[in-house]
């Protein structure tokens, strides 16, 4: 059995960092374009719920904001939570092993070159 998955979208909120102990983590959610058309010839969009923890969480904490266009490379996590009002419910997250950066970096972020004069 596998649970691999890989999406290609864009970030639609700024990702959120928390820190657990020793662990960062940074929560994020993806827009992803639709396969299928609907009734009107629109694709429309899926939006994922995505998690993910240590480097990886650092790296998209300094480098992703909304609109970002990304690749995620991870898996899909079921988890079971109690609402306040004492239901049970579940969440279907995308845990990040990596995330790739897809949009050019930005001009004051480019590395300068030596002079070698």
């Amino acid at each position: 059995m596998l649970n691999s998955l890989i999406l290609l979208g864009r970030v639609s909120k700024d990702p959120i960092k928390n820190t657990s102990g020793d662990t960062t983590i940074v929560n994020f959610d993806i827009a992803c374009d639709n396969v299928r058309k609907d009734t009107n010839g629109e694709r429309g969009s899926s939006f994922f719920q995505v998690v993910c923890f240590n480097a990886v969480a650092e790296n998209v904490a300094k480098s992703l904001h909304k609109g970002s266009k990304i690749v995620v490379k991870g898996y899909i996590q079921q988890r079971n939570f109690t609402r306040k009002d004492g239901s049970k419910g579940v969440a279907y997250e995308v845990t990040a092993d990596s995330v790739e950066f897809l949009d050019p970096r930005p001009v004051e972020e480019e590395i300068p070159e030596a002079d070698v004069s």
